[in-house]
C-alpha cells in the first residue's frame, strides 16, 4: 500500500491533508489550496457546477431531527468546533445552541455529498483516496450504519503536526523533504505492516521506531504537535489477514479475539484500539481506506516539550 499514492478528500483541514497525503482535492475553498498540492484529473472538471438545491432542504431538516435526537453533551460538543467569533455572532442574532449544532450539522452533510461523490469518481478513475475529517460529527454522518463489514484503527493520544499557525509556504517546504514525507506516510499508515509470523518483541520495536523517526523530524523542523486520536477506518475484506488486524494479533496472541467487541493495545505513548463496524458503503468505493478522522484530544504540545 505505501508505494500507491493516495488522494485525500478534505472537507476541513486541507494543510494537514497536505501534509499526510500525496496529494488533495478541497471539497470547498480551493481557491486558497496551491495548486502544488491540488490533484488534477479532467473528470473532476465537471465536479460542482450541477446544482444540489433539491437536496439541501431535506438535508437540513435531517440535520435538525439529529440535533434534537442527541443529548445535549453532543450538541455542546458540535458547538465546540464552530469558530468562537462566528458563534458569537449566531447567539447574538437569537441562534440557539441546538440551532448552530444544526447548522454545524447541516454544512458537514451538504460537505459530505461532494465528498461522496468525488470518492466515486476517483475509485471510478482507478484513483486510491480517502476522505479526511477533523471533526466528530463529518466523520460519523460520512460513515452511516449499514451491513457491510469494515474495521477501525484508532491511536490513541497521536502527536500530529499542528497546522493552526502553518502557512502554506511552510507545507510546501515539508513536503519537498521526501524523507520527511516518508516519515509522515508512515505514520498516517501506522499499522499497515504484515507482522504475520513476527514476535512480539520485533512488532513493538518497529512501531515504536516509526513513532521516534516521526517525532525526531517534527523537532528537527520546529514544528509543534497537536495531540489528537486518529481514526482510521478501512474495508475489513483487505485488512483482514494482512494489514494491521495482523500486527494486533501478535500483540495479543489471538488476531480475532475480541474484535466485535473492541480490544486496545498499548504501544509505549500509543493506545491502539481496533473495532469491527458495519457500514453503509457505496459499491464503487473499492480501496481500503474509506475514511479518517483526525479529532483533537489537546491543543498545541511544543515539540520541546517532548524530548
Amino acid at each position: 500500500m505505501r508505494s500507491i499514492p493516495t488522494v485525500a478528500i478534505s472537507s476541513e483541514d486541507h494543510k494537514l491533508a497536505a501534509l499526510l497525503f500525496d496529494h488533495l482535492v478541497p471539497v470547498h475553498s480551493s481557491a486558497a489550496v496551491p495548486d502544488e498540492v491540488k490533484f488534477q484529473h479532467p473528470e473532476l472538471a465537471a465536479f460542482g457546477k450541477s446544482s444540489a438545491d433539491e437536496e439541501l432542504a431535506d438535508t437540513m431538516r435531517r440535520a435538525k431531527r439529529i440535533v434534537q435526537e442527541k443529548p445535549e453533551s453532543w450538541v455542546q460538543k458540535i458547538v465546540a468546533e464552530v469558530p468562537s467569533e462566528q458563534v458569537a455572532g449566531f447567539r447574538s442574532s437569537g441562534f440557539t445552541d441546538h440551532e448552530i449544532a444544526a447548522l454545524q450539522t447541516f454544512v458537514h452533510y451538504v460537505r459530505n455529498l461532494y465528498t461522496a461523490q468525488i470518492h466515486r469518481i476517483l475509485t471510478a478513475n482507478g484513483v486510491r483516496s480517502a476522505p479526511l475529517f477533523r471533526s466528530v460529527v463529518g466523520y460519523e454522518t460520512y460513515l452511516l450504519p449499514g451491513s457491510t463489514e469494515a474495521v477501525e484503527i484508532s491511536l490513541i493520544n497521536a502527536p500530529l503536526i499542528d497546522t493552526s499557525n502553518l502557512e502554506w509556504d511552510d507545507i510546501l517546504v515539508i513536503r519537498r523533504d521526501k524523507d520527511f514525507t516518508r516519515r509522515l506516510r508512515n505514520f498516517r499508515l501506522f499499522l499497515n505492516e504484515n507482522y504475520r509470523g513476527k514476535e512480539v518483541g520485533y512488532v513493538l520495536d518497529d512501531l515504536n521506531k516509526k513513532l521516534e523517526e516521526y517525532e525526531t523530524s517534527c523537532r528537527k523542523s520546529g514544528l509543534s504537535l497537536t495531540l489528537t486520536t486518529l481514526h482510521q477506518t478501512l474495508s475489513s475484506k483487505s485488512l483482514l489477514g494482512s494489514l494491521g488486524i495482523a500486527a494486533i494479533g501478535v500483540l495479543t496472541g489471538n488476531p480475532t479475539a475480541g474484535l466485535a467487541a473492541g480490544i486496545a493495545v498499548e504501544i509505549g505513548k500509543l493506545a491502539i484500539s481496533v473495532r469491527l463496524r458495519r457500514l453503509e458503503l457505496s459499491e464503487g468505493i473499492a480501496w481500503s481506506e474509506l475514511a479518517y478522522l483526525a479529532e483533537i484530544v489537546s491543543r498545541v504540545e511544543d515539540t520541546a516539550s517532548r524530548k
